[in-house]
């Protein structure tokens, strides 16, 4: 009998969990596209994100508005995070599952959030509580994600909409801090 193959695991760890750690995981997450687990942590976190990052993944258009915020996910914690240009933490959004692993602006409009959640390293007891594990999930906001940058290729006229299957409850608006 075989076994599906083990997702990968990463940790990126540096002191203050506000540089290279966060770059690092928000680019493997980006081009792994689901095939690793990516986290980042520090020993001595910092209360926000180092601006030369923020600027970096603007230019390379991670998870990140058009007013310069920075959206992220939190593995573990449940929540999605909004920063500010200026690195304070705008707006803590509870998700109903306590694994988030990426965020990503979609919709014609890119005025919603796709938050992808993992069942992974949960109990049945875990599972029970947060039955959306696993799940994309879709918050509306008042925030515009910029526009995904193609290296190599042309971007197309139009692209093709790909189906999401919406598994939340709800779908409630949140405001851009």
């Amino acid at each position: 009998m075989t076994s599906a193959p083990a997702v990968p695991e990463v940790l990126f760890v540096c002191v203050h969990n506000a540089g290279r750690s966060q770059m690092a995981a928000a680019l493997l997450a980006h081009h792994a596209r689901g095939t690793v687990t990516v986290r980042s942590a520090g020993s001595e976190p910092a209360d926000s994100i180092n601006p030369a990052v923020r600027q970096v993944m603007a230019e390379i258009g991670l998870a990140l508005d058009t007013d310069g915020r920075f959206w992220n996910g939190v593995y573990g914690g449940g929540e999605v995070l909004c920063w500010s240009p200026d690195g304070e933490v705008l707006a803590r959004i509870p998700m109903p599952a306590p694994n988030v692993t990426s965020v990503a602006f979609a919709g014609p409009d890119r005025d919603q959030l796709l938050v992808g959640t993992a069942r992974e390293n949960l109990t049945e007891e875990d599972l029970d509580a947060a039955p959306l594990s696993g799940s994309i999930l879709r918050i509306r906001t008042r925030a515009t994600g910029r526009a995904a940058h193609t290296f190599g290729a042309p971007i197309p006229e139009r692209a093709e909409p790909v189906p999401v299957v919406e598994r939340a409850e709800r779908d409630e608006t949140h405001p851009a801090p």
